[in-house]
C-alpha cells in the first residue's frame, strides 16, 4: 500500500508525501479500492467521467460522500479552497451532481498521487 495522504488535513498538493503516518478513513477506502496501478492511471489522465466502477450512479457517490463527507470537504477546502464550492453550484443543477463532483475531484486527486508515486519509484 502506498501512504501518501497523512490523517492531518489539510494536505496542500506541493507538500512532501509523508511516510509511516496512518491514513486517514478516506484515504484508506481510496486505497483498498484503487489496487490496480494502470486503473489510477486512467482515472488521474481520463477522470471518474469515464466509468469508474463503484462510482458511477449517484447513489455510490452519495453513499461514499456520506460516509466520508468531513474528509472529502476538508480536503477540497485545504486544496481547492472555498472558492471550490461555489463554482460546482454554478456549474451543477443539483446536490446529487454536486457530490458527485466533489467526489470524482476527491477520486481523480488520489488516483493521480497513488500514479505519480509508482511512476517515481519506477524512476529511480
Amino acid at each position: 500500500m502506498v501512504q501518501l495522504h497523512s490523517s492531518s488535513f489539510p494536505q496542500k498538493r506541493d507538500d512532501p508525501p509523508q511516510r509511516g503516518i496512518m491514513l486517514s478513513p478516506l484515504f484508506l477506502a481510496l486505497e483498498e479500492r484503487f489496487d490496480s496501478i494502470d486503473e489510477c492511471r486512467d482515472v488521474a489522465q481520463h477522470g471518474c467521467e469515464m466509468g469508474v466502477n463503484g462510482f458511477i450512479y449517484y447513489w455510490e457517490t452519495k453513499k461514499f460522500f456520506n460516509e466520508h463527507q468531513v474528509e472529502i470537504e476538508a480536503y477540497l477546502d485545504g486544496i481547492y479552497g472555498e472558492s471550490l464550492l461555489e463554482d460546482l453550484s454554478k456549474n451543477n443543477g443539483t446536490i446529487d451532481q454536486i457530490i458527485n463532483e466533489m467526489v470524482w475531484i476527491v477520486v481523480r486527486d488520489h488516483c493521480s498521487c497513488v500514479a505519480g508515486k509508482a511512476d517515481e519509484l519506477q524512476a529511480v
